[in-house]
């Protein structure tokens, strides 16, 4: 992402005798611009900072109450808001607008963090200078800058699937979709691929500049609604990683620094499942609604790609179940109808292997013996998507 154009604004107003008494009455507050920096010792300029224009003049400066040394002030070019001292020329600051990052010290101040919330079961990337404020239904996002914000929440919504005429059942986002009043659009021309893993999301455009989306899991519809300012490109950019770095993650209780805790367990498989799809070989498949799941390209020599599924966040020696996408054939050995499909079954010790091809691909399932109704399960949902 390229570097953005952070903008502080610092506006004090003094009240109590023991400020006021610093400043003449009635002054004239007026404004300098330019790069600010540290006097060095000796420096024969009265005041503590110097500030140079783009002529090269320089002003001595100081502030009673504002930390000209702060890492997001210093070396940038900022704006001054203040008055002439009474007894010397030292510029007496009393606000500060940052009007250009020049410094490379900022990169260490804003960063991109993560934030989890268990109880609601969601993850999302921010950048660390935001405002966050957790709610029981969801979680808002603020920007110090502008007035962006971002609000994650969540509602439940019992989906009971409904046939069509021709017999095509809808999707838990249209028949969310259909409950809005007036809804003039087709749902299939709203959805949208959003979030690390490329969920299923309608996008609903609102007035004033907001935009909504929702999408659906276990019984819960989540909406993620961002609203800004008309030309507000910066934020606009900062809510496109947001939202690209969404995911689900497992339910479980949050620890005080909002992260999922350790003591959480999720074991084996609860029977509720949720839907994922790869775009580059054109299939979806379901897992438990519960786990995770990240895919990779390769992993072996016949491996075109390769999933891990779990029921903790998914790294190296974590995963419960696997599927590839494979080059070679499907081999022989026990085939098992289960769920409408073909399924090759071949166990390897205390682990099993579930061979299956579908829509001119061929996958691989693998795992412990126990999860051999998942994985069957998992295998028999696997479906073409049309190109």
């Amino acid at each position: 992402m390229k570097k953005l154009l952070i903008i502080w604004v610092v506006l004090v107003v003094f009240y109590g005798c023991g400020v006021k008494e610093n400043f003449k009455d009635e002054a004239d507050l007026t404004s300098v611009a330019g790069v600010i920096t540290e006097q060095v010792v000796n420096d024969p300029q009265p005041g503590t900072h110097l500030l140079t224009d783009e002529d090269g003049e320089i002003t001595p400066v100081r502030s009673l109450n504002i930390n000209l040394s702060d890492v997001r002030y210093l070396d940038n070019l900022v704006e001054l808001i203040g008055f002439e001292g009474a007894d010397d020329d030292v510029f007496e600051a009393t606000g500060i607008l940052v009007k250009e990052v020049l410094s490379n010290n900022m990169e260490e101040l804003i960063q991109l963090e993560t934030f989890v919330d268990a109880n609601l079961g969601f993850e999302i990337s921010y950048y660390s200078d935001w405002e966050i404020e957790k709610k029981s239904s969801g979680v808002l996002f603020s920007s110090p800058l502008s007035s962006a914000k971002v609000t994650v929440s969540r509602e439940a919504f019992n989906y009971n699937p409904t046939a069509s005429d021709s017999g095509e059942l809808d999707s838990p986002l249209m028949a969310y979709y259909s409950l809005f009043p007036n809804s003039g659009e087709e749902a299939s021309s709203l959805i949208k691929r959003v979030g690390f893993d490329r969920l299923d999301a309608l996008e609903v455009l609102g007035k004033d500049n907001n935009s909504s989306y929702y999408l659906y899991r276990s019984g819960f519809i989540y909406i993620i609604t961002y609203q800004m300012d008309a030309g507000d490109e910066e934020s606009n950019e900062i809510f496109d990683q947001m939202l690209s770095d969404f995911r689900f993650v497992v339910f479980g209780e949050d620890n005080e620094d909002g992260v999922v805790s350790d003591s959480v367990n999720v074991s084996g498989y609860d029977g509720e499942l949720t839907v994922f799809e790869s775009l580059p070989y054109y299939f979806r498949g379901s897992y438990p609604a519960s786990w995770y799941y990240a895919g990779a390209s390769g992993g072996g020599l016949d491996v075109l790609h390769h999933y891990s599924f779990s029921n903790v966040a998914v790294s190296e020696g974590e995963e419960l179940v696997s599927l590839d996408i494979i080059s070679s054939p499907v081999p022989k050995g026990k085939i098992v109808e289960f769920g409408g499909k073909s399924i090759t079954l071949i166990n390897s010790g205390s682990n099993l292997i579930a061979y299956l091809s579908v829509g001119g691909n061929n996958f691989r399932f693998g795992g412990d013996a126990k999860y051999e109704d998942l994985i069957l399960t998992m295998a028999s949902s696997i479906s073409a998507v049309e190109r």
